[in-house]
């Protein structure tokens, strides 16, 4: 087991509100930190109640695509797309009262879709 002095981290700051192209980049620029070798893992600081499927699935499969780990932690909520982003992580650490789950394609108005 490596100290926690031998281990770097790539930390993604915040996947908050919703994700989208900010946090897209966010996260491509940690996950090629990381699979530069510049660190061990990319940690996702996860609170959202989702986002578009577009986001959420062009960050699923980064995640999938990382050659090194990829951990969640749920802060509060990954409803949605934001559980689908921590599904596609190795692993999911939540705060005690954290939630995830929820994830249904819905149209502009709200209805799910088929």
């Amino acid at each position: 087991m490596l100290s926690a002095s031998a281990t770097r981290i790539a930390l993604l700051a915040d996947v908050h509100v919703t994700p989208g192209n900010a946090n897209d980049a966010k996260l491509r620029e940690a996950i090629a930190e990381i699979n530069g070798g510049d660190a061990d893992v990319v940690v996702l600081h996860i609170n959202t109640y989702g986002g578009t499927v577009e986001h959420a699935d062009s960050m699923r499969s980064m995640i999938l695509r990382s050659k090194r780990p990829v951990v969640a932690f749920i802060d509060n909520n990954a409803a949605s797309a934001g559980a689908l982003i921590s599904i596609a992580c190795d692993s999911i650490y939540m705060r005690q009262g954290g939630n995830i789950g929820a994830a249904t394609v819905v149209n502009e108005t709200g209805e799910a879709m088929p």
